[in-house]
């Protein structure tokens, strides 16, 4: 079972993943329009050990979202 923060953190990435360049998914908007989440990136500069960090993953490895083991510790949240 996933603790509340990798559940809200999991779902907050979700959302904002899915979310339009407008800063809205299912009509709600999700960041304001000046967020810095909303930024575009398609016309950024490419870092430069950006190819050595693909070539370390691997270009054709799928991802794997891996929070870590799970030994049952639930943080007590008050």
């Amino acid at each position: 079972m996933r603790t509340p923060a990798a559940v809200i953190f999991t779902l907050t990435i979700g959302l904002a993943s899915m979310a339009s360049l407008a800063g809205t998914y299912g009509g709600c908007q999700v960041f304001p329009a000046d967020n810095y989440w909303n930024s575009r990136i398609d016309g950024a500069n490419v870092h430069p050990s950006s190819a050595a960090w693909i070539t370390s993953i691997g270009a054709s490895t799928r991802l794997h979202a891996d929070f870590g083991a799970d030994f049952g510790f639930t943080p007590k949240i008050d």
